[in-house]
């Protein structure tokens, strides 16, 4: 490969990485919005105490990610932020732009670029996901963890179902 063709593709990579950030920034502007301004349910509110006293046994609305969750929420409240409402969505916001560019790059690799941008238009604009993604509590982050480890997974799986190999699977096939 010459060195123009490496710098054309190294290139357009940084074009739809740049695409794909902004994609999930506006997701997480989206999650931003959703977001309410008080919590109204008893996750919510027992999301909230685990805040302040921290007991996996007695508070445990969400196990197992629960712990992490909270530790994640605890650690954006060390962060500054004083509303207890925004400590419990800061997680998802935050991760939401990483969780974009590992979907993106995973279905990139098994799919195709328009494939990727798709899956990444359509995690980031699903009602469901915006409107989950701003609660305070587990959901929204457990949806940003659960794109990221799809995008991890099409990109450890990628060297497997390329479609060069598909296609000589299929020649080998009609060759017997």
């Amino acid at each position: 490969m010459g060195t123009y063709e490496s710098s054309r593709r190294s290139s357009n990579a940084g074009r739809w990485l740049f695409a794909v950030l902004l994609l999930g920034l506006f997701g997480s502007i989206l999650r931003a919005l959703a977001v309410p301004l008080a919590v109204s349910d008893v996750d919510g509110v027992n999301f909230a105490r685990s805040l302040v006293a921290f007991n996996p046994l007695q508070q445990s609305p969400h196990f197992p990610g629960y712990p992490v969750y909270v530790a994640l929420a605890q650690g954006v409240q060390a962060l500054g932020v004083s509303s207890r409402v925004w400590s419990l969505v800061g997680p998802a916001i935050l991760l939401w732009p990483a969780a974009c560019v590992l979907l993106f790059a995973g279905t990139r690799r098994l799919f195709g670029v328009w494939p990727g941008l798709g899956a990444v238009v359509a995690a980031s604009l699903a009602p469901g996901a915006v409107g989950h993604g701003g609660w305070p509590g587990s959901d929204g982050l457990g949806f940003a963890l659960l794109a990221g480890a799809t995008g991890a997974l099409g990109l450890a799986a990628g060297g497997l179902q390329t479609s060069k190999n598909v296609r000589a699977s299929g020649e080998n096939w009609q060759a017997c």
